[in-house]
């Protein structure tokens, strides 16, 4: 299969390319013209073989000692090889020599780009963008000048550049998703939403702005208006394989996991299943509780991508369900192997250790869901219970008060303590635990009941809840 980054070569091309891996392979000297020589170097760009393209140059350089595009491949080269300081020197001789080759200040603001230099990265391409009137070489050159702007964080000038890029072609897949990034950054969705309906205005059968529009409602968490998108893309072009996953995402957000598992499989007919597809069918599964189907589709994908945690996770959910928690444990684990930081995975091996009886390596792995997600509550809450549960009080008292130091704003926190504190025979700071927990949050007193129904039965804390029950 050809890379995606590869440029398809004509016969002319490949006659080129076969002759001078002849003359390496003879140890010889033959002689090449300027545009062979550029042909050669931009099929080992494509290569991703910059070595190699250096090593053509510098041999076409003592044919052409002379030649301002050789010297500017030359450039390009050093630049994306790391040496950006050779690189715009010798761009600085070729303006000098040649004051208007647009090339020479475009190939100037990818280097200043990639050195974080960006005010002048941004002269340097509005310069070339003035020496052009070629709609079609300005397309790229607004894109180019769009990314950079976006590095700066200029997501405002971003979206002017994105839009004239848009402007020359409608079609341009990257503008639109552009677009909605920058919008999305600036936290101005609707802004989006009416510009892109403009487009559909002006181009009705655009299905990528018709897609994009379905992306756009579907962060904003209007699914409905997000399917309806979807449907008018796949409406004019229905092997667009990638709006049926969209639409399957925005389905399963609403909770409609059968129309969702629909919209998944589709994608089937167009292109080879993937992984992160039957990852997403198996959610669906899931939540429909039908754990084998489930199950099934986690594995598929982890055989077709092996390193995706996250189908490892599902698998041991799925054993959990089924009170198979001993079979669970190799899954998770394989999962934490792949993404150690994650916590959820170690969440779910602390409930597998606490299911089979293992408080200890429950609690290790309690600490290291902790660890990488400190903003955890729940993972707070049964770390702390668990220690309760085995009759450590003073360290269920000593977890929740580290909790509280990450999250004091967290009420159910407070409410925990107080059964904590209750519990070892503290009352005094029970009662001022809940004072804390009620003036965060009174409306989940409940919660103090749900956890030790015993104080529902204590007219002291009764007493005090009722104190600062809300005055009608």
């Amino acid at each position: 299969m050809q890379e995606d980054n590869e440029i398809p070569q004509s016969e002319e091309t490949k006659h080129t390319i076969e002759r001078y891996e002849e003359m390496l392979r003879n140890k010889h000297q033959y002689f090449f013209d300027v545009d062979s020589f550029i042909d050669i170097v931009d099929y080992y760009f494509g290569k991703n073989n910059p070595e190699h393209a250096a090593q053509v140059i510098e041999y076409a350089l003592t044919l052409h000692p002379n030649s301002d595009i050789l010297l500017l491949k030359q450039a390009q080269v050093m630049a994306f090889r790391g040496n950006t300081e050779g690189s715009l020197q010798i761009l600085h001789k070729l303006e000098q020599e040649t004051p208007f080759d647009p090339d020479i200040f475009i190939a100037r603001g990818n280097v200043y780009n990639q050195q974080e230099k960006y005010e002048e990265a941004i002269a340097c391409l509005e310069k070339a963008i003035s020496m052009i009137e070629s709609e079609e070489e300005l397309e790229p050159l607004h894109i180019n000048l769009g990314f950079i702007l976006e590095n700066k964080g200029d997501f405002e000038k971003a979206l002017t550049s994105f839009r004239r890029a848009l402007d020359i072609n409608p079609e341009n897949e990257t503008c639109y998703h552009e677009i909605a990034y920058c919008y999305e950054v600036l936290e101005k969705p609707e802004e989006a939403v009416t510009l892109i309906r403009n487009i559909i205005d002006e181009s009705p059968y655009s299905h990528i702005a018709w897609f994009v529009l379905g992306n756009i409602y579907n962060g904003m968490g209007l699914y409905e208006k997000a399917i309806e998108a979807f449907d008018y893309a796949l409406l004019v072009k229905y092997d667009f394989s990638i709006a049926h996953f969209n639409k399957g995402n925005a389905l399963a957000n609403m909770e409609r996991y059968e129309d969702a598992i629909a919209c998944y499989k589709q994608t089937f007919e167009f292109e080879t299943p993937d992984a992160l597809t039957y990852y997403n069918i198996g959610e669906c599964y899931e939540k429909l509780s039908e754990m084998d189907e489930a199950r099934s589709c986690y594995k598929k994908a982890t055989k077709i991508n092996p390193d995706l945690a996250e189908a490892w996770h599902g698998i041991a959910i799925t054993l959990h369900a089924q009170s198979r928690s001993f079979e669970a444990l190799h899954y998770v684990r394989k999962a934490i192997e792949l993404e150690e930081f994650r916590g959820e995975f170690w969440q779910l091996l602390a409930e597998l250790e606490n299911t089979l009886g293992r408080p200890e390596e429950a609690l290790k792995a309690y600490r290291k869901v902790i660890e990488h997600e400190p903003e955890n509550i729940d993972a707070w809450l049964d770390h702390s219970d668990l220690l309760a549960e085995e009759g450590r009080l003073d360290e269920a008292i000593g977890v929740l008060t580290e909790g509280i130091r990450n999250l004091p704003s967290s009420a159910e926190f407070y409410y925990r303590m107080v059964s904590y504190l209750f519990d070892s025979g503290n009352q005094k700071e029970a009662m001022m635990s809940l004072g804390m927990a009620l003036e965060l949050s009174y409306e989940n007193y409940h919660l103090l009941f749900e956890y030790n129904p015993v104080l529902k039965n204590h007219p002291s804390f009764i007493e005090l809840i009722n104190s600062y029950k809300p005055r009608k």
